[in-house]
């Protein structure tokens, strides 16, 4: 397992993607974070501020989509391998490649409902900060966008050899 990028210009824009990730997921957690103890320090005086708590539901959501291409770029996106790791490497690594395009499938097929979802929504408004709704599904887009990007990653590592493997006599 690699870190993000690899080699010439695709690989420096697959690592500054995951590094700004980065950087605006430890943003919005500051943020997150002064935002609550804005709001408990508020309410600690009896006044409420009603933005506050759909601010930082709306920073929390976009932190997890963020989140998504990162995963896929170290490869740490949740994955259930226990089995997989007990087969034969050749086996492995065409499970592997399924993986990819079902995952490739699936962020084609979220750009195109999200994107649905995004005008339909972008003309209401939230009731807390007045702004569009479509903001609370515009990360599903754009995470899926960056995850396709950073996808080769996932690709390049699933075809090296297994840095681990099981000891599959403990397991039989």
């Amino acid at each position: 397992m690699t870190g993000p990028g690899g080699k010439g210009a695709y690989g420096r824009l697959s690592a500054t993607i995951v590094r700004i990730n980065e950087s605006l997921m430890i943003a919005v957690a500051v943020a997150i974070t002064a935002i609550v103890i804005y709001q408990v320090i508020a309410r600690l005086g009896h006044f409420s501020v009603r933005w506050t708590e759909e601010l930082a539901r709306l920073l929390s959501i976009w932190a997890t989509f963020l989140a998504v291409p990162v995963l896929i770029s170290h490869r740490r996106l949740i994955n259930i391998d226990f089995f997989q790791l007990l087969l034969p490497y050749p086996v492995q690594r065409v499970l592997s490649v399924v993986q990819i395009v079902v995952a490739i499938g699936a962020f084609l097929v979220l750009i195109w409902v999200g994107s649905q979802q995004v005008m339909t929504t972008w003309k209401q408004t939230s009731p807390g900060l007045l702004w569009p709704m479509g903001l609370f599904t515009l990360p599903i887009i754009i995470s899926s966008i960056l995850s396709l990007i950073v996808i080769p990653d996932w690709f390049r590592d699933a075809m090296r050899e297994p840095e681990h493997t099981l000891d599959t006599e403990k397991f039989l």
